[in-house]
């Protein structure tokens, strides 16, 4: 379909042609190419007449069509416990990892000779078992739980006390079992000193992996600074004033701009 219309100047008159192609309107006098020298000016067009320019015209251009999926890959809407969550990104073969992992360094700082720390070695403590995988979910349930029940110490979750104790949360994971864990707990086998960051790692990379598979981006996409909290000690802890997170490692990321999902993020 071509519809030719007579826009005329001072100076000479042109004759412009609009073509309609499949989705696509291309502006040509002889060619199609946006390059073409032939192309009419400004100085061609009449002031009323830019408003017809500029609603009929789409120049050509070589940048691909964005057709990816957006939005999740899977049905998370069946999704109704937070441990369904929990399990699309620590799934059970991770977490299998992390369990031999945590043994292994239990098992390697306590054969350590000349090692004067008590912290795995305390007589009346539990003595050390394996954790399995019920073990595991439990403590990461209990460590989300003191995310949001925040206590002076970790023993008083334990505590007998009405007034101070968590009723049931013995009958989940003991105590010692527990710190025991806390302090033992690795995502990866083995040490390396020149990298700050090798214990978590492997915990980076499956978030980042799931997220990747689990999400389809739209195509506006922005790259952003953020914080991830951390409270303990580390050459890499910054201070940032101004984030509502002040304290904890500077991270940039890239994430959909109209849901904030992010898909990839990198330390520094």
């Amino acid at each position: 379909m071509e519809t030719n219309y007579d826009l005329s100047s001072s100076d000479n008159e042109k004759t412009v042609e609009f073509s309609e192609v499949s989705s696509f309107e291309t502006f040509s006098n002889s060619s199609n190419d946006i390059g073409d020298q032939s192309l009419p000016s400004e100085n061609d067009f009449e002031e009323g007449n830019w408003k017809i320019y500029d609603q009929n015209v789409n120049f050509k251009t070589n940048l691909p069509i964005f057709k990816e999926k957006e939005g999740p890959y899977k049905n998370l809407a069946s999704l109704n416990e937070p441990i369904e969550f929990f399990g699309l990104f620590l799934d059970d073969d991770f977490l299998q990892k992390i369990c031999e992992n945590t043994d292994l360094y239990y098992q390697a700082y306590k054969n350590q000779k000349n090692r004067t720390t008590k912290r795995l070695s305390d007589s009346h403590k539990k003595k050390w078992t394996k954790p399995d995988l019920d073990e595991l979910k439990a403590f990461f349930g209990i460590l989300l739980y003191m995310g949001i029940i925040q206590k002076p110490k970790i023993e008083d979750y334990w505590s007998s006390s009405i007034l101070v104790g968590t009723p049931g949360i013995a009958q989940i994971l003991s105590c010692d079992h527990f710190v025991q864990i806390l302090r033992s707990l690795s995502y990866t086998p083995g040490r390396n000193n020149e990298d700050p960051l090798h214990k978590i790692h492997p915990l980076k990379n499956q978030i980042i992996s799931v997220s990747k598979k689990l999400y389809g981006p739209s195509k506006y996409l922005t790259i952003d600074e953020g914080m991830i909290k951390f409270n303990g000690r580390h050459k890499m802890k910054v201070y940032m004033p101004l984030k509502p997170i002040k304290f904890g490692f500077k991270v940039y990321m890239i994430a959909e701009s109209n849901s904030g999902f992010v898909l990839n993020w990198k330390i520094p």
